[in-house]
């Protein structure tokens, strides 16, 4: 009996590694964590050298790891194996730059015995730049495994912080084939800034000066709503107060973006007012297609790219963006989609009609009215579109959307 217990032991220490490179020896599945929040039941799952859990202003769990200054670090207490045919992994996080500057993150392998759980080396694997931006950014980068006994070590997960103040949330991680040559390299998302609007479309005032007694209007939306937000404006006048999200300075509108941008901020688009009635779309930037080296604006590429936010996670981030509108008490306006041209460089035509058709199942189900801008901009003259493949409007298509965003509204209007 005295010989079983150092046996049994061993084969605990041994047993999280060993099940997990038996789960990635065939499929390139995920080889350890998929922890959606760092909440307290999962808090043992790390080490921390002046990092901190903190309650986290919201991406998908109750708790984000916090690294909030250079050389603080996180190390898992979870092991994990390699196969020896898939030798790369493709790490996926979510991180929320509260810095003023870019930050960095640093992603190292600790290699421990099996037997003793001593340290043997720490290697660093990737480099993750975090660009500046008040929203949580999808960061995604792929690495080498370094060659190391496998049978007598395993590795442990670290991130160092190596300059700036980190918000770190959902990561995973799959085994893979893929040989990523440059491992500073991250699909970074497109920051809020950076979702392209015409400059024409964003010349001019943009601060709303509200007459006392009219009903509050927000319009949300991506870059088509921009073009014809201040036409609304001038329909209404004397009948409602019309509002977009625009940058603190006022002197520019804000793009919306796809639903991950509004999930980070629709909180910060929606305060300091009560609203009446809230016209929101998103759609066109979660369907299109996005690839780091391409040289359209916004790295648009439908061969090469992949999709920013596909179908399904589409549906549940809209269904959360429709309930929070709704805590606001505003009648709602669901805008679908506007058309995807032929030859357009990031979208696939025909993707906005199966977005649209997820969205008005959404509509329906929690009785929201919708203004069908897809027909409307499907029936216009090509002249209306400001060039072949385009998605933007000339001066005029913006008019005639105006004018149906405008009797939308009106229709909703307090009596």
């Amino acid at each position: 009996m005295a010989t079983l217990k150092p046996i049994l032991i061993l084969l605990l220490v041994l047993m999280p590694a060993l099940s997990l490179h038996a789960d990635t020896a065939e499929k390139g599945q995920r080889i350890w964590m998929d922890d959606p929040g760092f909440d307290t039941p999962k808090a043992n799952k790390w080490w921390l050298n002046h990092a901190q859990r903190i309650e986290s202003d919201k991406h998908d769990g109750s708790h984000a790891l916090a690294l909030p200054k250079a050389r603080t670090r996180a190390v898992s207490n979870f092991p994990f194996a390699i196969h020896t045919q898939l030798p790369c992994v493709r790490m996926e996080l979510w991180a929320k730059n509260r810095d003023s500057k870019e930050s960095q993150l640093l992603v190292k392998l600790d290699v421990r015995q099996r037997q003793t759980n001593k340290w043997v080396a720490t290697e660093q694997v990737a480099k993750i730049d975090i660009p500046v931006g008040d929203a949580w950014q999808k960061m995604t980068v792929t690495f080498d495994v370094p060659k190391y006994d496998d049978q007598a070590n395993y590795c442990k997960l670290e991130l160092y912080n190596n300059w700036g103040d980190i918000l770190i949330d959902s990561i995973k991680a799959y085994s893979t084939m893929q040989d990523h040559s440059d491992q500073s390299k991250t699909d970074k998302p497109v920051e809020q800034s950076q979702h392209y609007t015409p400059d024409a479309d964003k010349q001019g005032q943009w601060i709303t000066h509200a007459q006392a007694g009219l009903p509050n209007v927000l319009i949300i939306g991506d870059s088509i709503s921009i073009g014809y937000t201040r036409l609304v404006a001038a329909n209404l006048k004397g009948i409602a107060n019309v509002y977009r999200p625009i940058y603190p300075k006022g002197d520019a509108p804000i793009n919306c973006g796809d639903t991950r941008l509004g999930l980070a901020q629709l909180s910060n688009w929606l305060d300091g007012q009560t609203w009446d009635v809230i016209h929101f779309n998103w759609g066109l930037h979660d369907l299109c297609y996005r690839h780091p080296d391409a040289k359209v604006y916004g790295n648009r590429d439908k061969i090469n790219g992949t999709i920013s936010v596909p179908l399904d996670q589409y549906q549940t981030n809209l269904a959360k963006l429709i309930t929070q509108l709704q805590s606001t008490g505003a009648k709602l306006i669901w805008a679908n989609t506007t058309l995807v041209p032929s030859g357009e460089a990031g979208r696939i035509v025909g993707d906005e009609i199966k977005y649209n058709a997820i969205a008005l199942e959404l509509a329906q189900k929690h009785n929201i009215a919708v203004n069908d801008l897809h027909q409307l901009t499907a029936n216009m003259d090509q002249a209306m579109f400001s060039a072949p493949g385009d998605v933007h409007l000339t001066q005029a298509g913006y008019q005639q959307l105006a004018m149906q965003v405008s009797q939308a509204i009106k229709a909703q209007l307090p009596q």
